[in-house]
């Protein structure tokens, strides 16, 4: 597999993977049968990647380790240098651990952590939603999950003291009320706290802006790129909080619509949307790739509302709003 195609996979993984690399990438899948073996086999190793693991982390253990896996030194951030590879999933292992370090390799070499200890071993799960699809899960504690198209959610097999999950995307959150263990999001910037209530949270990693906004109960709000602790604001039902990754800027408003709440229930809204949003959430919503052949803009944003609607019938309103054509060919949609 050329290093190229390596990296393309791994970013896909990750979801940092931008448009074209995508079409290049599903170019190659569709290329082979091989291909698409050596995919899932990527896709396997990275799901036993993401257990969390609190091993011995002594220096004789990745002095072992290192023996073993030809490591080119024995730190905690350890990369794989060439060896041997006999074997496609060795290939496999070696490039997922060259991202996550040395304790996906004590997993997937089956290295064990401290046996007399089992309490230190903590699995996780991580449900992945593909672009195009939702889901809706139960997590161990009885919370209720929405999950939007195109997001990832982390969260332990079980909870102990405190119930924390990690976000990547978009969910709508129905959290039992539990006031001996608060209810935590974390996404790459906020940690959203709660005891019981329902909201919403949207914090994709490709977009500027994350919202968090609140159906029942109070939500709140802190920081996790200022000082440690800094509450940004306690949210009450109605009230939402959008926050501007680059600048560290926010702003809480009031609402009186169903604006945040609306694709839980199949229902794609735009709000004064501007071209790149409208681009991003299709992508999103209907899992297609979108090739825009000439750039459009829109200066007073764009405002619609479409209830389980085809592509087409959406991209017809958009395109006569703002005076452009499209063509719709298998997953891909081309803008002229």
């Amino acid at each position: 597999m050329e290093r190229e195609i390596e990296n393309l996979i791994l970013k896909k993984l990750t979801d940092d993977i931008s448009v074209q690399e995508d079409s290049q990438l599903r170019s190659w899948l569709e290329s082979s049968k091989e291909n698409e073996k050596e995919f899932s086999d990527f896709q396997k190793a990275w799901e036993k990647s993401r257990l969390i693991w609190q091993a011995d982390h002594t220096k004789e253990s990745y002095q072992k380790l290192a023996e073993n896996l030809e490591f080119d030194d024995t730190s905690t951030n350890a990369k794989i240098v060439a060896w041997q590879r006999s074997s496609n999933i060795r290939r496999v292992a070696a490039v997922v651990a060259l991202l996550l370090g040395i304790s996906f390799a004590l997993y997937f070499f089956n290295i064990q952590p401290n046996a007399s200890n089992p309490e230190l071993v903590v699995s996780t799960i991580v449900k992945n939603i593909p672009k195009g699809k939702k889901l809706q899960t139960r997590l161990p504690d009885g919370t209720k999950v929405m999950l939007n198209s195109g997001s990832s959610l982390e969260y332990p097999e079980n909870f102990r003291e405190e119930r924390v999950v990690k976000l990547a995307g978009e969910a709508f959150f129905e959290v039992k009320r539990d006031e001996s263990r608060p209810f935590i999001v974390e996404s790459k910037d906020l940690a959203v706290r709660v005891l019981g209530t329902s909201f919403n949270v949207s914090a994709y990693p490709k977009d500027e802006t994350i919202s968090v906004a609140v159906a029942t109960g109070i939500v709140e709000v802190k920081s996790k790129t200022k000082t440690t602790g800094s509450i940004l604001a306690q949210l009450i039902p109605n009230e939402s909080i959008n926050y501007v990754r680059s600048s560290g800027q926010y702003s809480v408003d009031e609402f009186d619509d169903d604006h945040f709440f609306a694709w839980k229930d199949g229902i794609l809204d735009f709000k004064q949307a501007d071209f790149d949003e409208i681009v991003e959430k299709l992508e999103r919503w209907y899992g297609v790739e979108i090739v825009i052949e000439t750039q459009h803009h829109i200066k007073s944003g764009f405002s619609g509302r479409y209830e389980n609607a085809t592509l087409e019938h959406v991209l017809e309103g958009v395109s006569f709003a703002n005076n452009f054509s499209f063509s719709i060919e298998g997953n891909k949609v081309i803008i002229k």
